[in-house]
């Protein structure tokens, strides 16, 4: 049913791997402050009526709410008639936590359905109803930014276009954005990759610990070292330190203890 070229290859090469793991950071901050990370795992169905595809995050974080209750969602089909539709939203689209806007996190997820999609260019896109009822705040300029980057123009209606139905569409005419639009905030990883990572730097971490365990039991010997031989202690410890002086100053300071003891 779907075209010949690998769908999931991006413009700039890459192709999103089936399980990953996706780190958000915020890139005022820098890439190593990472918010949040999350599991994400596409999955893919064919039956007779067509093909459908779906992409489920689970929040990694601990004391976060795991799996997503709405995953991102695309379906293909094909009438007895040999008409072709699609759906990009299976119904609603939307993230389930409030912290998880505003990070390009449902662009990079959508991105990938609209790649989709495009398999089929004659099949036209299902329409996409706006309600009223999610147009608050900002987030009806950003909801209507977020579809209208991907190709798709609405019919508005309602006060300052909270409200509207899209205009029909060829898969073939939407537009996938490039990788620059979420990188800046979306680190992705292979999640065979991401783990063999974190074993490696927790090896590291354990072997760290070792050497400063080690480090330690030194010091707090030395300590008791010259606690109770203070003089062996700093004549050792500057022997050490100073291995030329060291011959002058041991002269030194036997001649000094038997001047000492004979007084």
């Amino acid at each position: 049913m779907g075209g010949l070229t690998d769908w999931r290859l991006r413009g700039d090469g890459t192709r999103p791997p089936g399980l990953r793991v996706i780190e958000i950071v915020d890139p005022c901050f820098g890439q190593g402050n990472v918010l949040f990370r999350l599991l994400v795992m596409r999955e893919h169905a064919v039956s007779p009526e067509g093909e459908s595809i779906s992409l489920r995050y689970f929040e990694l974080e601990a004391g976060s709410g795991g799996l997503v209750a709405h995953p991102f969602t695309g379906r293909y089909s094909r009438s007895a008639d040999g008409t072709e539709s699609v759906s990009l939203t299976g119904g609603s689209v939307g993230l389930g936590a409030a912290y998880l806007r505003g990070n390009r996190l449902g662009t990079y997820l959508q991105d990938e359905i609209v790649r989709w999609a495009r398999q089929w260019p004659q099949a036209i896109v299902q329409p996409i109803v706006l309600s009223d009822t999610d147009a608050y705040d900002e987030n009806k300029s950003r909801r209507n930014r977020y579809y209208e980057q991907f190709g798709i123009t609405f019919d508005y209606s309602g006060p300052e276009c909270s409200s509207g139905a899209s205009r029909p569409v060829l898969a073939g005419a939407l537009t996938p954005v490039s990788s620059d639009v979420w990188q800046k905030s979306i680190k992705e990883y292979d999640l065979i990759d991401y783990l063999r990572r974190y074993s490696a730097e927790k090896i590291k971490l354990l072997r760290d610990i070792q050497k400063l365990h080690a480090n330690l039991d030194f010091q707090q010997q030395v300590i008791r070292d010259s606690q109770s031989r203070p003089f062996r202690w700093a004549m050792r410890h500057f022997a050490h330190r100073h291995p030329y002086a060291a011959p002058s100053v041991l002269a030194l300071s036997s001649l000094m203890l038997l001047l000492w003891a004979a007084v």
